[in-house]
């Protein structure tokens, strides 16, 4: 009975001594052969749960710096699934199956659970010293061309979505083309289609300031709308005929072909324009049965309202309960000598 005490004891200082040598070994070694992330953790079997032995997450930008390792790790593991589980559950589950003469090396792909299309690819290993061990390794280069990879799916369904886009849009001036042999109204149609994608996909270059006369420019867009779209747009000046303000008149040109395309596509009868000079502004005051509608179109519409701001004191409509008030700066080159309060 002495004896067997003592062999086992023996045993024990034996394996204390072994696993003290290759936790230091480790500790040295390991941070030599890996500049990526990694983790090396074993589990705990008396708190039930991950512990590290030895790691660097805390050197690197994607964990957090205030954290320690140890939480780092967990974040790591809940985070990311494999297989329809957890990572960390997934482990979990190894610890009961791992067969302790076995050393296991695998690349995985882990998904983000709450964004799946975020990946991470990482090394995985298991492998029993003295107790069984865990080894992670996010493969950053491997990131980097899953990444890349991604970029590139995106840019390709972008391109896609573009020659699609403009197939339809080619083909629809087709057949706008042979309509206006017999009817006037759709080569109309074709021009505004024509002049609205454009101002989708140009490239505003000219941003210096020009001369306008306001009066003539909504007049020109009005009439030709009012032959494409067979709609009644009044409009109202209370200001002389010819009265010129000081804008970006390329600006201002796409301004109007995207607030008439909106106008024809809300099917009404009579639409209503009234333009006043205020002391710095000039105000397009709409009137329409829907004026809900159109302000929520607008208001949607990001470039509309990037247009809008750098021609004009807001990015958003005035809106009232009879209409909706477009506001644009009278004489852009005075905006240095306006008070500050008029233009927040």
């Amino acid at each position: 009975m002495a004896i067997f005490v003592l062999q086992r004891t023996n045993k024990q200082y034996r394996q204390s001594f072994l696993f003290t040598i290759t936790d230091n070994s480790q500790e040295m070694i390991i941070p030599l052969l890996l500049d990526d992330p990694f983790a090396y953790f074993t589990f705990d079997q008396n708190h039930l749960s991950f512990q590290i032995k030895l790691s660097n997450f805390s050197e690197f930008p994607q964990f957090n710096p205030f954290q320690q390792n140890q939480s780092n790790l967990k974040a790591l593991l809940r985070k990311y699934v494999i297989f329809g589980t957890t990572l960390e559950d997934f482990i979990f589950n190894r610890v009961n199956t791992h067969n302790n003469k076995l050393l296991v090396n695998k690349i995985l792909e882990l998904n983000n659970h709450k964004k799946p299309n975020e990946k991470l690819i990482i090394k995985y290993s298991e492998f029993y010293i003295t107790e069984l061990m865990f080894m992670i390794v996010i493969d950053q280069k491997q990131q980097i061309i899953l990444s890349q990879k991604q970029k590139i799916q995106k840019l390709e369904k972008g391109i896609k979505v573009f020659i699609d886009g403009i197939n339809k849009f080619l083909q629809a001036q087709l057949n706008l083309i042979n309509k206006s042999n017999l009817d006037r109204n759709s080569f109309y149609k074709m021009q505004t289609k024509l002049m609205y994608i454009l101002t989708k996909f140009s490239i505003t270059k000219d941003i210096g300031l020009s001369s306008c006369n306001i009066n003539s420019k909504i007049n020109y867009f009005i009439k030709l709308y009012q032959k494409a779209y067979n709609i009644q747009i009044q409009c109202q000046y209370h200001m002389d005929h010819d009265f010129y303000i000081i804008t970006m008149k390329q600006m201002l040109n796409q301004l109007l072909i995207k607030l008439m395309t909106f106008l024809s596509k809300l099917n009404e009868d009579q639409i209503s324009i009234e333009i006043f000079s205020e002391q710095n502004y000039i105000d397009l005051i709409i009137y329409t049965k829907s004026i809900a509608a159109l302000n929520v179109k607008l208001q949607k519409k990001t470039n509309f309202r990037k247009i809008l701001k750098q021609i004009g004191p807001f990015d958003k409509l005035i809106v009232n309960q009879e209409s909706v008030i477009i506001r644009l700066y009278k004489n852009m080159g005075h905006l240095e000598d306006m008070n500050p309060f008029e233009l927040s």
